[in-house]
């Protein structure tokens, strides 16, 4: 299959700063400081890094570039001793070759604001339905995950909620020369009935490639099937506490948990410029967004519901081209 061409370029937010005549490349990334000048030095809390990828399509030089990045930023995180945010910030895509229109695709997120919710009667009253749980830990564990900033330190901390559910239990090991040794476990059967599916606790609990053991013996985990396992065992526990000890814990609840941590909207369209001439990349897109006269809307998943309204009004009113 044909290759083709794309250059992507991606923000990513961080308090390290990389000085003009310090830019690297590692690789095949080109990594550089968001602004930077001779008066202010760096500055703009971003860097900037940029690759050349070859694949059949733009998703598959996404998936590659992304791949390849996260193992490079999760030690320059550790090094630089700054956080770094690269999974929820702008991303940039062109076609080099067979794309004469510069058509390129545009991934934006922005920070969403959460819609709160009531602490009613029912909530007051689980509240105090929930003190005759003696178990602290439980709950300790699952506001751990509620005020997560992170996917694998909510995920973590749902297995840990998990197991303190479970307790422990008194087993029985046997040795090839016969000899029985006794020792306290994890009680599995009471996970099973919290999960209450077969193919879920497989998926959490293999002994050499669930969920629980990567995470908890330092392999590096990440939910290729793109299924969220942090929400599905979240609901499964509420469910568990609704039917077992008369809680009363909505599943309506869309978005749940609300924290207003970490919580972000998305626009993702590609967009002509009107003139073929005009190029543009990630750098001068967030620059000039108000500028939106210069860009033709191609197509997009869905409307958000983000602070780009206006945008998106002046967009809408272009011509559409329906194809990439």
């Amino acid at each position: 299959m044909t290759k083709n061409k794309y250059l992507i370029e991606k923000k990513v937010y961080t308090y390290s700063e990389i000085f003009d005549h310090l830019n690297f490349e590692i690789n095949g990334y080109y990594f550089k400081n968001w602004d930077f000048n001779h008066q202010k030095g760096p500055f703009g809390d971003a860097w900037l890094i940029r690759k050349e990828i070859e694949a059949s399509n733009f998703i598959d030089a996404i998936n590659v570039f992304l791949d390849e990045l996260t193992p490079i930023l999760s030690r320059a995180c550790f090094i630089s001793q700054c956080g770094m945010q690269y999974n929820i910030n702008p991303l940039f895509v062109l076609r080099k070759n067979n794309n004469d229109e510069n058509i390129f695709y545009f991934h934006f997120m922005e920070e969403s604001e959460e819609t709160n919710l009531c602490f009613m009667e029912e909530e007051q009253k689980t509240l105090v339905e929930s003190l005759k749980y003696e178990n602290d830990a439980v709950f300790d564990f699952l506001s751990a995950s509620n005020n997560s900033l992170t996917y694998h330190s909510r995920l973590a901390s749902l297995i840990m909620a998990l197991e303190s559910i479970a307790g422990d239990k008194e087993a029985t090991d046997k040795c090839k020369c016969g000899i029985e040794r006794k020792y306290i476990s994890t009680n599995k059967s009471i996970i099973k009935e919290v999960l209450d599916d077969d193919e879920l606790y497989k998926k959490i609990y293999n002994y050499s490639d669930g969920i629980r053991n990567m995470i908890f013996h330092g392999k590096y985990y990440t939910t290729k099937d793109g299924t969220d396992y942090a929400s599905i065992i979240y609901k499964k526990i509420a469910h568990y506490f609704n039917t077992k000890h008369n809680f009363k814990i909505s599943n309506e609840v869309v978005g749940a948990p609300r924290n207003g941590l970490g919580k972000y909207g998305e626009i993702k369209f590609f967009v002509k410029p009107k003139n073929p001439e005009t190029t543009f990349d990630l750098k001068s897109l967030l620059e000039m967004y108000e500028e939106v006269q210069k860009y033709v809307y191609v197509n997009s998943d869905q409307r958000p519901k983000l602070d780009f309204e206006e945008l998106f009004e002046r967009l809408s009113n272009k011509d559409y081209v329906t194809s990439y």
